[in-house]
């Protein structure tokens, strides 16, 4: 949510995201100032606010995921595979709890994001490659199971 920034950051916010929108691949999402609360908050506003603009027809039940999902601020971001979470601490501190699944690589670092480097970084590559048949292998089998419930309901 840029609102909270100074008026100088923003527009360097904004330039680099006008420059970077068309890039293609890896994709790398710092966030700040950022909680789940607000991005959730900010989703269910959006869609509210369309509703009564008559920009969005909906009843009740089709407020799903994936409307919300439409409105955060990651929409448009590939799914979430490494999140890294620096200081030491083991939680997630309403951080990207939306993006965060099971098939989510999650990694816990000692370091604070100032003194966040290559040196950090390189080693949680190094295992997310060494583990990635296993990461893709219990992808695959979630989303089949997945897809067997939404069929048993159906």
């Amino acid at each position: 949510n840029m609102s909270y920034l100074s008026p100088d950051l923003k527009e360097v916010m904004e330039k680099a995201i006008e420059t970077t929108k068309d890039n293609i691949g890896p994709t790398l999402n710092v966030c700040f100032p950022y909680t789940s609360r607000d991005e959730l908050t900010t989703s269910v506003k959006k869609i509210v606010k369309m509703v009564e603009k008559d920009q969005l027809k909906i009843k009740y039940g089709d407020i799903d995921e994936n409307l919300i999902e439409q409105n955060l601020f990651t929409h448009g971001s590939p799914p979430l595979e490494v999140l890294i979470r620096t200081s030491g601490e083991i939680r997630l501190s309403d951080f990207l709890l939306w993006q965060c699944h099971q098939n989510c690589y999650i990694y816990f670092v000692k370091c604070y994001w100032p003194e966040f480097s290559f040196w950090e970084i390189l080693p949680i590559i190094l295992d997310y490659q060494v583990n990635y048949e296993s990461i893709k292998e219990k992808r695959e089998k979630s989303w089949l199971h997945l897809s067997k419930l939404y069929n048993d309901i159906d």
